[in-house]
């Protein structure tokens, strides 16, 4: 029989506090958790307070409450610490100490390798580095995340930090595009346009870029137009049918 101890109930019940919307409960069951030293009820209250549910909206509260969560080890306040460092909210922007925490969630196997590959690609904080990128960003990528997915094949496609692979690219930019991302399925459209590591195809070119188009990508919309009068009348049609019955599928 599991055993369900005063301090595990409190905070499930503000974790389904907060899944109801009701904020004010969600930090009445938080707090006393906090002040003995719960790393996960400080971090939640330091959401609260970012977010401004239920409490003061205050950037320097919550990075205060992340830092002291962090310090303890507690990984999602370690991400969360060095998104407040990256952007500058609550804190002095300190891409340095982004990295340093980025770095220490992530050597817990949290969702951070994104967030380092961005920094390592851009040399914020960090000495450029395209190569660190592609191992950060292919750690994202191989777990789905479509914007990692996107980013390591757009470093394939212009060889940095790997040796330049068009196929290894268009491989990259389909999952991300599969998933909906815009960038990728723009960039598939040119590669499929051009026969560039893929298939040679107009229709998946004009599709492709008209998924983009849909959601607003401004070079698609620019070259959606001309792609279409490219196509036949039953390249067309074979072409919209596959847009209408298009949608996202996450990995």
């Amino acid at each position: 029989m599991m055993v369900t101890t005063p301090a595990l109930a409190n905070y499930n019940a503000g974790l389904k506090a907060v899944e109801r919307g009701d904020y004010g409960a969600a930090y009445s069951a938080f707090k006393p958790l906090a002040d003995q030293g719960d790393v996960r009820a400080i971090s939640n209250i330091a959401v609260m307070h970012a977010q401004g549910h239920g409490i003061e909206q205050s950037f320097p509260k919550a990075a205060r409450l992340f830092r002291q969560a962090a310090e303890k080890g507690y990984a999602p306040a370690q991400h969360n610490l060095a998104f407040m460092f990256a952007q500058g909210h609550g804190v002095l922007q300190d891409y340095a100490a982004a990295v340093k925490w980025y770095e220490a969630s992530a050597r817990q196997g949290y969702a951070a390798a994104y967030n380092l590959g961005f920094l390592y690609a851009h040399g914020n904080g960090v000495q450029q580095n395209y190569g660190a990128a592609v191992s950060w960003f292919r750690r994202a990528a191989d777990k789905g995340y479509g914007i990692a997915q996107y980013n390591l094949g757009r470093l394939f496609l212009d060889g940095r930090g790997v040796r330049s692979d068009v196929k290894a690219a268009a491989q990259w930019f389909r999952r991300a595009a599969d998933q909906g991302d815009s960038d990728a399925q723009f960039e598939l459209g040119r590669l499929h346009a051009a026969g560039d590591g893929v298939e040679k195809s107009s229709v998946d070119a004009y599709v492709w870029t008209a998924l983009a188009a849909n959601q607003g990508h401004a070079d698609a919309r620019a070259a959606h137009d001309t792609m279409a009068k490219g196509l036949s009348k039953d390249e067309r049609v074979e072409a919209d049918k596959r847009i209408d019955g298009w949608s996202a599928t996450a990995e």
